[in-house]
């Protein structure tokens, strides 16, 4: 447990600092949260998740970051709260059969959405494989779309599916 704690704190220092590469920011950086997936599918490697907050220029930014055998091989960055999503927050990140799933909610007033995304690991790849969208309003409605052409981590861009 504490090697696996010595990676992570290790792993979002190393991605803070080459966030500001070249600047004199200084981050301080809280991990909300990390999940390792616990998976009896041997197919893919050891995989954690991590939901990380710090502060960039009096801003505060989060981050998902995934890790593959104590190894960043990917970060998924959120939007600012308030700033560029109202109400921006991870609810929850949970393990599913073959990954795992991350659940946004956002929005405000008469219009609050929550926004589930679920990744699929693949051997060393992950890939977005299902959306589901609530909007919770005068009339609530759940849309869920699977994705036909599944769609790369690396390619991934949360802004393009949440619907704004």
């Amino acid at each position: 447990m504490k090697k696996l704690n010595k990676a992570i704190f290790l792993a979002i220092t190393i991605f803070a600092s080459l966030l500001c590469k070249g600047q004199t920011t200084i981050f301080k950086t809280d991990t909300i949260s990390y999940l390792t997936l616990k998976s009896s599918n041997i197919a893919y490697p050891k995989t954690t998740i991590l939901y990380s907050k710090y502060t960039h220029d009096s801003i505060l930014t989060s981050q998902i970051i995934i890790l593959q055998e104590n190894k960043i091989i990917n970060s998924i960055k959120l939007p600012i709260t308030d700033i560029e999503v109202k109400n921006f927050s991870i609810s929850k990140i949970i393990e599913t059969q073959n990954g795992f799933s991350i659940s946004t909610n956002w929005g405000g007033g008469n219009n609050i959405y929550e926004t589930d995304f679920k990744f699929e690991i693949l051997g060393n790849f992950i890939y977005l494989t299902q959306i589901a969208n609530k909007h919770y309003g005068p009339n609530t409605e759940v849309i869920t779309k699977n994705i036909d052409i599944k769609i790369l981590l690396n390619d991934f861009d949360i802004y393009s599916y949440l619907k704004l």
